[in-house]
């Protein structure tokens, strides 16, 4: 059996293949080692998914080749994935790790040429020649780039917000729906663990009022910054 897993910062989908047919996919958490604690990815890898698995009646030991993509898979974090993905699946399974904008290399282009993008909770874009990444674009993460994502959208949103920058009507909803103050937002973003989660929960309000025009030239404004 093959598992192909991809992780984003919100969200993990574990793929499992055999003969050449998905035969159960899971979903768990988001995992990136980058702004998460070691403890937390152990959580979700060697905790979560292993109750998903059990519940489906997926035996990780028939699992003999592991194909992970994640976000904040850079060199010094992936022996982190690599050890807590041995602790679970059978010893001698192969695994490779790569970061998701290869998943996206592979499942866009192939082996032709391109430009990929991804735009998530996190952003990330880089040219490809068909087999390898030749120019890449560092996202930086959420506090200082991943333009055009979730994160970053929903930290436009919350300064258009709270610096009056929108009409009193749509601060007004903001504070209803999502049932916020702006002591909670600080707390989430300053106190509590993945922040650029929390962050990109928030561009929901702006895809439920993206007709009004404040809001959609926020979002464009999100879109220029990503492709500038």
């Amino acid at each position: 059996m093959i598992l192909i897993v991809d992780s984003g910062s919100t969200k993990t989908d574990w793929c499992f293949v055999s003969h050449k047919h998905t035969t159960h996919t899971i979903h768990t958490k988001g995992i990136n080692p980058v702004v998460q604690s070691q403890e937390e990815v152990r959580q979700t890898i060697e905790v979560d998914m292993e109750v998903e698995a059990r519940q489906k009646a997926i035996n990780l030991n028939d699992v003999d080749q592991i194909h992970y993509y994640g976000a904040g898979c850079v060199a010094d974090k992936t022996h982190i994935i690599g050890q807590m993905l041995r602790n679970v699946f059978h010893k001698n399974a192969a695994i490779t790790i790569e970061s998701d904008i290869m998943a996206a290399c592979h499942a866009l282009c192939g082996n032709k040429e391109g430009l990929v993008c991804i735009l998530g909770t996190g952003s990330n874009s880089c040219l490809y020649d068909g087999q390898k990444m030749t120019l890449h674009t560092p996202p930086l993460g959420f506090i200082l780039g991943d333009e055009g994502s979730g994160a970053a959208l929903g930290k436009l949103i919350v300064n258009a917000v709270f610096k009056g920058l929108l009409s009193q009507q749509l601060c007004n909803s903001f504070k209803e729906e999502t049932q916020l103050e702006l002591s909670d937002i600080i707390n989430n973003v300053y106190r509590q663990p993945a922040p650029n989660r929390f962050l990109a929960s928030l561009s929901q309000f702006a895809a439920r009022h993206i007709d009004n025009p404040d809001i959609e030239q926020l979002v464009i404004m999100n879109f220029e910054q990503f492709i500038n």
